[in-house]
C-alpha cells in the first residue's frame, strides 16, 4: 500500500516506474525471508506463518469492510433524516461487531483450516476418536492395521509403518502397515533394536525427522528406514517404557511435516500406547508367540461357543487336529532353532490356507487344532486336503541344512454333519485325535476322517 501511495503521491517527481522498482526491491528482503521459511522450514514454523498470512489477510478485509458498513450506515441516517448518526449509534453498531466476532472468527477459521490446512482438522479429528476406535479392538494386528491406516489417510502420506516391541522389549518389528511399500520391503524380514530409538539420551524422545544418510543415525534403523521408505519416527512409550514406534513416509503432495503436525504425532501416539499395549497383552495371553496362532484355552473357548451355537441353531461343522510329520527327527538333527523355523513357516501355511471365519490354534508342541464353521463333510475334507496340499508344498530353509527340508502333516478330520453327532468340545477332539493316530499309522502325509455316530 505504501508503493501504491508513494507511486501515485503529486509531492514525489521521479518517475512513478522507479519508485514501484525502488519499493519492489525493498520487499525482496522480506519475500525471499518468507518462501524460506514456507519452502524451506526455515525455524519449522511454515504452519504459523502461513496461518499469520491467511488471517492478517482476513482480517484487512474484514476491517475496512466493517468501516465502511458503519460508513454506509451514517450516509442512510444522512440521506433519510438529513441528520448524521450519532455517535452512540456508531459505538452501538461497533459493539455488535464485537459481539459477533467470535463466532465470526470461529467460522472463518474453520473455513481456512477446511480450505488451506485439512491435515489440522484430521490430525484434530483422528486425535479426538483414536482412543474409542482402538479400544474395539482385542487383536492386536489389527488395532495396529487402524493406527496405521487412519494416519495414513489423516496425513496423506504414502505408507505408515507401526512397529512393535517384542516380549523381552529388545527388538521392535513390523506388525502393520498402510499405503503401499517400496517394491522389495519385505517388511517382515526389517526390525530395530530399542536402543536406536531410545536406548540414549534424547535419542527420538518425541515425533522427529531423519533425514537421509543422517549420520547420527544407527546403521540398522537407518536401514530400515531406506527399505521401508520412511522419513519420520515416532516413538510410542507407555510411562519411560518403549513398546513400539511408527515410521512415516513421506506426504503424497510433496514438503514434509511440519512441526505442528508433528507435535498432534505425539500426542496420538501417546493416547494409542495404552491400547495397543493392552491388545499386546491379550495377544501375549491368548496367541502363542512363536506362530502367532490362539493358543489352546482360547481354541478350546470358541470350539464350546461353537457346540453350543450347533445345540440352538445347528449348522454343520468339523474339527480338525494336524501334527508334523517326523519333527522330533528335525529337532535331532538340525536343533531346536530348526525344529522353530520349521513351526512358524508351517503356521504361516495353515493362516494362508484358512479363511477368515475359520480357527487355527497350535494345540501343543507340533499339533495344530482347526475349527471350520459352516462347513459341511466334503467341504471339510476338500479344505483338509488343501492345508496338507500347501504343507507339503512348502520350502523351508534353516541354517546348516544344504537343501530345504522336506515337510508333511497329518490331520485328522471329526466332522459334524447333523445335530445328533454333537457333544462335548474335548470329545470332538478326542476323535480327531484317533483319526490322526489312524493317519499316522496309515503312511503319514494324509487326512483321516474320523468315526462319528451316524445321523438319525
Amino acid at each position: 500500500m505504501n508503493a501504491v501511495l508513494t507511486v501515485l503521491s503529486p509531492l514525489d517527481s521521479r518517475p512513478a516506474l522507479l519508485q514501484l522498482a525502488e519499493a519492489l526491491a525493498v520487499m525482496l528482503l522480506p519475500i525471499a525471508f518468507a518462501a524460506s521459511i514456507i519452502g524451506y522450514r526455515l525455524f519449522e514454523v511454515g504452519a504459523v506463518v502461513r496461518r499469520g498470512l491467511i488471517f492478517g489477510v482476513t482480517a484487512g478485509v474484514l476491517a475496512p469492510a466493517a468501516y465502511l458498513a458503519a460508513a454506509s450506515v451514517d450516509r442512510a441516517a444522512r440521506g433519510f433524516s438529513a441528520m448524521p448518526l450519532a455517535v452512540g449509534g456508531i459505538a452501538v453498531l461497533f459493539l455488535l461487531g464485537g459481539v459477533l466476532f467470535q463466532p465470526v472468527a470461529r467460522l472463518v477459521g474453520g473455513a481456512v483450516d477446511r480450505r488451506f490446512f485439512p491435515e489440522r482438522l484430521r490430525l484434530a479429528e483422528l486425535q479426538r476418536g483414536i482412543i474409542p476406535e482402538l479400544a474395539a479392538y482385542t487383536a492386536l494386528d489389527r488395532a495396529g492395521a487402524h493406527l496405521t491406516h487412519r494416519l495414513q489417510q489423516a496425513l496423506e502420506l504414502e505408507r505408515a509403518v507401526l512397529l512393535m516391541a517384542d516380549a523381552q522389549g529388545q527388538h521392535l518389528r513390523p506388525l502393520a502397515w498402510a499405503g503401499e511399500l517400496p517394491p522389495g520391503a519385505r517388511p517382515a524380514q526389517r526390525g530395530v533394536h530399542a536402543a536406536d530409538l531410545g536406548g540414549r539420551p534424547g535419542a527420538f524422545s518425541a515425533a522427529a525427522p531423519v533425514p537421509a544418510g543422517e549420520p547420527a543415525v544407527p546403521a540398522r534403523l537407518g536401514e530400515t528406514l531406506a527399505a521401508l521408505g520412511a522419513e519420520v519416527v515416532v516413538p510410542i512409550r507407555l510411562t519411560d517404557r518403549l513398546i513400539g514406534a511408527l515410521l512415516l513416509g513421506p506426504p503424497l503432495h510433496g514438503g514434509a511435516l511440519e512441526r505442528d503436525a508433528l507435535e498432534t504425532l505425539d500426542a496420538v501416539a501417546t493416547q494409542a500406547s495404552a491400547m495397543l499395549e493392552n491388545a499386546r497383552l491379550f495377544a501375549l495371553a491368548t496367541r502363542d508367540p512363536l506362530t502367532g496362532l490362539l493358543r489352546r484355552h482360547a481354541a478350546m473357548e470358541r470350539l464350546d461357543a461353537e457346540v453350543e451355537r450347533g445345540r440352538r441353531t445347528f449348522h454343520p461343522f468339523a474339527v480338525a487336529l494336524a501334527d508334523l510329520d517326523h519333527f522330533k527327527a528335525v529337532n535331532d538333527t538340525h536343533g531346536h532353532a530348526a525344529g522353530d523355523a520349521v513351526l512358524a513357516e508351517v503356521a504361516a501355511a495353515f493362516a494362508a490356507h484358512s479363511r477368515r471365519t475359520d480357527l487355527v490354534a497350535r494345540y501343543g508342541g507340533e499339533e495344530f487344532l482347526f475349527l471350520l464353521p459352516d462347513t459341511p463333510p466334503d467341504g471339510a475334507r476338500v479344505h483338509a486336503e488343501g492345508i496338507r496340499a500347501g504343507v507339503e508344498a512348502l520350502e523351508v530353509h534353516v541354517p546348516g541344512a544344504a537343501e530345504p527340508l522336506p515337510v508333511t502333516v497329518s490331520i485328522g478330520l471329526c466332522a459334524v454333519a447333523a445335530p445328533e453327532q454333537l457333544a462335548e468340545p474335548e470329545e470332538l477332539v478326542r476323535r480327531a485325535d484317533e483319526a490322526l493316530y489312524r493317519a499316522k499309522h496309515a503312511g503319514r502325509n494324509r487326512v483321516e476322517p474320523a468315526r462319528v455316530p451316524p445321523s438319525a
